[in-house]
Protein backbone atom coordinates (compact mmCIF):
# COMPACT_ATOMS: atom_id res chain seq x y z
CA UNK A 1 0.00 0.00 0.00
CA UNK A 2 1.11 3.83 -0.98
CA UNK A 3 0.27 6.47 0.64
CA UNK A 4 0.62 9.64 -1.35
CA UNK A 5 1.75 12.93 0.14
CA UNK A 6 -0.10 15.40 -1.85
CA UNK A 7 -2.09 18.23 -0.28
CA UNK A 8 -5.29 18.61 -1.56
CA UNK A 9 -5.24 22.31 -2.86
CA UNK A 10 -8.36 24.13 -2.64
CA UNK A 11 -10.21 25.84 -5.43
CA UNK A 12 -9.96 28.72 -6.02
CA UNK A 13 -13.83 30.45 -5.89
CA UNK A 14 -14.47 33.56 -7.73
CA UNK A 15 -15.49 36.70 -6.61
CA UNK A 16 -18.27 38.00 -8.14
CA UNK A 17 -19.97 41.83 -7.33
CA UNK A 18 -23.61 42.30 -6.53
CA UNK A 19 -25.20 45.17 -7.85
CA UNK A 20 -24.95 46.86 -4.30
CA UNK A 21 -21.01 46.46 -4.38
CA UNK A 22 -21.02 48.05 -7.70
CA UNK A 23 -22.56 50.73 -6.44
CA UNK A 24 -20.61 51.00 -3.17
CA UNK A 25 -17.41 51.06 -5.24
CA UNK A 26 -18.66 53.59 -7.47
CA UNK A 27 -19.50 55.88 -4.57
CA UNK A 28 -16.53 55.45 -2.73
CA UNK A 29 -14.45 55.89 -6.30
CA UNK A 30 -16.78 59.30 -6.72
CA UNK A 31 -15.99 60.33 -3.18
CA UNK A 32 -11.98 59.31 -4.45
CA UNK A 33 -11.83 61.31 -6.84
CA UNK A 34 -13.11 64.37 -5.06
CA UNK A 35 -10.59 63.22 -2.29
CA UNK A 36 -7.99 63.47 -4.85
CA UNK A 37 -8.37 66.63 -6.84
CA UNK A 38 -8.39 68.92 -3.11
CA UNK A 39 -5.53 66.85 -2.95
CA UNK A 40 -3.80 68.28 -5.44
CA UNK A 41 -5.17 71.58 -5.26
CA UNK A 42 -3.53 71.56 -1.52
CA UNK A 43 -0.46 70.17 -3.07
CA UNK A 44 -0.33 72.83 -5.57
CA UNK A 45 -1.27 75.91 -3.25
CA UNK A 46 1.86 74.33 -0.40
CA UNK A 47 4.51 74.60 -3.22
CA UNK A 48 3.43 77.98 -4.64
CA UNK A 49 3.97 79.27 -0.65
CA UNK A 50 6.97 77.75 -0.97
CA UNK A 51 8.21 79.22 -3.79
CA UNK A 52 6.55 82.56 -2.62
CA UNK A 53 8.58 82.37 0.79
CA UNK A 54 11.68 81.84 -0.92
CA UNK A 55 11.55 84.90 -3.04
CA UNK A 56 10.38 86.47 -0.39
CA UNK A 57 12.49 85.35 2.50
CA UNK A 58 14.71 88.38 2.91
CA UNK A 59 11.52 90.75 3.21
CA UNK A 60 9.48 88.58 5.72
CA UNK A 61 12.65 87.71 7.69
CA UNK A 62 12.82 90.09 10.97
CA UNK A 63 13.63 89.87 14.59
CA UNK A 64 13.79 86.17 15.51
CA UNK A 65 13.37 84.65 12.03
CA UNK A 66 16.15 84.74 10.12
CA UNK A 67 16.54 83.51 6.67
CA UNK A 68 17.48 79.89 7.52
CA UNK A 69 13.83 79.30 9.60
CA UNK A 70 12.41 80.49 6.33
CA UNK A 71 14.84 78.39 4.25
CA UNK A 72 13.59 74.74 6.60
CA UNK A 73 9.90 76.35 6.42
CA UNK A 74 10.33 76.10 2.21
CA UNK A 75 12.16 72.41 2.33
CA UNK A 76 9.23 71.85 4.96
CA UNK A 77 5.85 73.04 2.76
CA UNK A 78 7.77 71.47 -0.37
CA UNK A 79 7.95 68.02 1.20
CA UNK A 80 4.25 68.00 2.56
CA UNK A 81 3.18 68.96 -1.50
CA UNK A 82 5.28 66.06 -2.49
CA UNK A 83 3.66 64.10 -0.32
CA UNK A 84 0.26 65.40 -1.13
CA UNK A 85 1.06 65.01 -4.81
CA UNK A 86 1.78 60.92 -3.94
CA UNK A 87 -1.29 60.52 -2.74
CA UNK A 88 -3.52 62.23 -4.27
CA UNK A 89 -2.04 60.34 -7.44
CA UNK A 90 -3.01 57.03 -6.07
CA UNK A 91 -6.34 57.83 -4.96
CA UNK A 92 -7.39 59.29 -8.33
CA UNK A 93 -5.81 56.37 -10.21
CA UNK A 94 -8.09 54.34 -7.78
CA UNK A 95 -10.29 56.68 -8.45
CA UNK A 96 -10.32 56.65 -12.26
CA UNK A 97 -9.56 52.75 -13.43
CA UNK A 98 -12.54 51.61 -10.23
CA UNK A 99 -15.39 54.10 -12.41
CA UNK A 100 -13.57 52.72 -16.09
CA UNK A 101 -13.96 48.88 -14.20
CA UNK A 102 -17.79 48.88 -13.14
CA UNK A 103 -19.72 49.78 -16.43
CA UNK A 104 -16.86 47.88 -18.47
CA UNK A 105 -17.28 44.41 -16.14
CA UNK A 106 -13.58 44.67 -16.99
CA UNK A 107 -11.66 42.37 -14.09
CA UNK A 108 -7.82 43.42 -14.76
CA UNK A 109 -9.24 47.08 -14.57
CA UNK A 110 -10.50 46.64 -11.28
CA UNK A 111 -7.55 44.82 -10.33
CA UNK A 112 -5.83 47.83 -10.96
CA UNK A 113 -7.40 49.82 -9.27
CA UNK A 114 -7.42 47.73 -6.31
CA UNK A 115 -3.60 47.54 -6.34
CA UNK A 116 -4.00 51.63 -6.08
CA UNK A 117 -6.18 51.64 -3.45
CA UNK A 118 -3.47 49.13 -1.87
CA UNK A 119 -0.90 51.90 -2.72
CA UNK A 120 -2.00 54.54 -1.38
CA UNK A 121 -3.49 53.29 1.74
CA UNK A 122 0.08 51.81 2.17
CA UNK A 123 1.61 55.05 1.75
CA UNK A 124 -0.81 56.10 4.40
CA UNK A 125 0.40 53.82 7.11
CA UNK A 126 4.19 54.60 6.60
CA UNK A 127 3.99 57.78 6.91
CA UNK A 128 0.94 57.78 9.97
CA UNK A 129 4.32 55.76 11.30
CA UNK A 130 6.63 58.16 10.48
CA UNK A 131 4.27 61.10 12.15
CA UNK A 132 4.20 58.95 15.22
CA UNK A 133 8.00 58.43 15.32
CA UNK A 134 8.57 61.86 15.32
CA UNK A 135 6.26 62.82 17.52
CA UNK A 136 7.53 60.43 20.42
CA UNK A 137 11.14 61.68 19.55
CA UNK A 138 9.54 65.75 20.02
CA UNK A 139 8.41 64.74 23.29
CA UNK A 140 11.39 62.91 24.66
CA UNK A 141 13.85 65.82 22.98
CA UNK A 142 11.07 68.66 24.99
CA UNK A 143 11.45 66.26 28.67
CA UNK A 144 15.12 65.85 28.44
CA UNK A 145 15.50 69.48 27.39
CA UNK A 146 13.01 70.51 29.67
CA UNK A 147 14.99 68.79 32.54
CA UNK A 148 18.13 70.20 32.14
CA UNK A 149 17.23 73.37 32.42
Amino acid sequence: MEEKNTVEQPVPQEITLTEASKGYLVTAAKWSKFLAIVNFIAAGLLIVLSIVIALFRNALASGIYDGVTFTVLVIVYIGLGILCLFMAYYLFDFARETLAAIPAADASVLENAFLRMKSYWKFNGILTIVVVLMCIISIAVGITAGSLM
